[in-house]
């Protein structure tokens, strides 16, 4: 999550900024994050937190996520700003999709 989170850090500013070159160095980061991920899923040391979703569920919507970042690197590597950023907005879609799907969030604090 942590390194997700700086590529969407990442390639707002690279976005912002024309410098399109950062985004598959931060993807690099990703892959090599995922992998241990993979390992915790493959040992069945992670679980699914939300009852109704299953291993197979995430593993499937992980492979699509993941679809989704190649075709942001291939777009940030060809200097292509337009398609970057509508890429990135489907990079953004799909963290929101597996966050409601597969993400138990802590109770909102009390506003009282």
């Amino acid at each position: 999550m942590a390194q997700l989170h700086l590529l969407v850090l990442t390639s707002v500013a690279a976005i912002e900024n024309g410098v399109l070159e950062s985004i598959p160095q931060a993807l690099e980061k990703v892959h090599e994050a995922r992998e241990e991920t993979e390992k915790a899923v493959d040992s069945g040391e992670w679980k699914p937190p939300r009852p109704g979703t299953t291993v197979n569920d995430f593993v499937k919507q992980d492979a699509a996520f993941h679809m989704d970042l190649e075709r942001l690197a291939q777009a940030a590597g060809s200097k292509d700003l337009s398609a970057t950023t509508r890429q990135l907005g489907a990079v953004l879609t799909g963290c929101t999709a597996c966050h409601l799907k597969f993400r138990v969030f802590p109770p909102a604090k009390s506003s009282k």
